[in-house]
């Protein structure tokens, strides 16, 4: 199976002394030799060969999580473990312990998983990776030239790189994370609509207030900045209050959407600083109609 698309195996599970009864069911791939070296993972142990076969001890790569539940921190290679399915459980040997990663998807939870050799469990469809610095076109060319050779009737293959095919994989999260973007953007909006209006009713309401100060020889820039702390104020107590439940929002978008830290300090840092800056904006026009109120016009409001 081709890594990151979504795509998983199980072959059955493991069981043996200190196991839960159910035993453990780790994710599987199938994978000729090379396919450690192509994907560049980390390596402890050897890689397959062609040696493992049918007629050879059943043998398998683990990863460091799926080896430290079987063997704690010993060493794992020359383990052997019980897996399968039924009667169909066989005793593998730990030949190799790959590192931890992210076998089915971008963002997934750490996970046991092992491999298996294609020569020991054959399968009729499997997918070719290659790792080339040739182009996509330069590839498939080469690789239908073989294919070919080999046997003229088999179908042209669809060549596609390993990072767009990931990227098809996140098209959920992608759309996710899209709607999430319009609906913060309309809440900005509401915030400074809801805010401008909030002000604006707060000036119309105190009219006789700001009249009286203004008769008394308060300086419009005085009562203009008193509207614009009265709004700031506003938003710096909701702020406040909306931190504690951002966070945990955070911690939510972190598991949902690949590359959402659970505490992003930058993105809280310009959150707030937009925050602001929309208070501020919502609040220019209530303090200049406030400013220029007339005094004798203010006192005449009921």
């Amino acid at each position: 199976m081709v890594p990151l698309t979504l795509s998983s195996m199980s072959l059955g599970n493991i069981v043996g002394p200190g196991l839960p009864e159910e035993g453990l069911f780790p994710g599987a791939n199938i994978v000729s030799p090379g396919f450690v070296e192509t994907l560049g993972m980390s390596l402890h142990g050897r890689d397959f060969t062609t040696a493992d076969n049918l007629d050879s001890t059943r043998v398998v790569i683990v990863n460091q999580h799926l080896a430290r539940l079987l063997f704690g921190e010993d060493d794992a290679i020359g383990r052997t473990f019980a897996y399968g399915s039924g009667d169909d459980r066989e005793q593998m040997q730990v030949v190799g312990v790959i590192g931890d990663g992210q076998y089915t998807s971008l963002g997934e939870s750490p996970e046991s998983y092992l491999l298996l050799p294609f020569n020991q469990q054959p399968r009729a469809g499997m997918g070719l990776l290659m790792h080339t610095d040739m182009g996509v076109g330069q590839a498939g060319a080469a690789l239908r030239t073989v294919l070919s050779q080999l046997d003229p009737n088999l179908p042209p293959p669809q060549v596609f790189r390993l990072a767009e095919l990931a990227a098809i994989a996140l098209l959920p999260q992608r759309i996710a994370s899209s709607v999430m973007s319009v609906l913060g953007l309309l809440g900005l909006v509401l915030v400074a609509v809801g805010l401008y209006g909030l002000l604006a009713q707060f000036v119309h309401s105190h009219l006789r207030e700001i009249g009286v100060r203004l008769a008394l020889g308060a300086a419009p820039a005085q009562i203009s900045r008193s509207i614009r702390w009265r709004g700031l104020r506003l938003v710096l107590i909701g702020l406040a209050l909306a931190l504690v439940p951002a966070l945990l929002a955070l911690n939510l978008l972190a598991s949902v959407i690949v590359g959402v830290s659970a505490v992003d300090l930058t993105a809280i840092v310009l959150s707030v600083s937009i925050m602001l800056l929309i208070a501020v904006a919502a609040c220019i026009g209530p303090a200049r109609s406030a400013a220029a109120t007339a005094p004798s016009a203010a006192l005449r409001q009921d």
